[in-house]
Formats: C-alpha cells, structure tokens, sequence
C-alpha cells in the first residue's frame, strides 16, 4: 500500500492531536495568558522547552500558531505575557 504526502500528513496531525488531548497539551478555549502560564508550568521539561521556543516566536511576531489561539487579538502581546509570568523576559 502507498501512502501520499497529503495523507502522511493527516495521519500525523491525527496523531499529534491524539497525543496531545492525552497529555492535555490543547489550549483550553479562550485561554488567558494566566491560564496558559499554568498549563506550560505543569508540562513535563523536554515539552516544555519547545514550547516556550513557541512562544518566544510568538512574542517576536510569528503568526504560525494564531490557529491554535483564535480568541487571542494580539498574539505577541499575549505570548509576551504569558513569558513574562514563566518568569522568561523577551
């Protein structure tokens, strides 16, 4: 059986998303920079440290990752935010 690049990809995003509603890694809807500083800070650190390169990117100004906040206005203001209760400064 083949597999095309277009399905490969849905397998993982299926995979991904699974993965990720296990370990409750999903942005809870209309999540507030408090809660996500929570939620980073109960992460595991070999998570944790890609994902605050996330939001370090974020915080400079990539937009890559507004799908997973729609809610969020001002995404670098928001990641700046949530940095800043991590304790990290950009």
């Amino acid at each position: 059986m083949r597999i095309t690049k277009e399905q490969l990809k849905q397998i993982i995003k299926e995979e991904f998303q699974s993965f990720a509603e296990e370990q409750e890694l999903r942005e809870a809807e209309g999540e507030t920079p408090q809660q996500a500083a929570e939620r980073l800070k109960s992460m595991p650190p070999h998570r944790l440290s890609s994902v605050m390169m996330d939001f370090e990117d974020m915080a400079a100004g990539d937009t890559s990752l507004q799908q997973y906040y729609p809610h969020v206005k001002d995404l670098a203001a928001f990641a700046r935010e949530v940095l800043s209760l991590m304790g990290n400064e950009v």
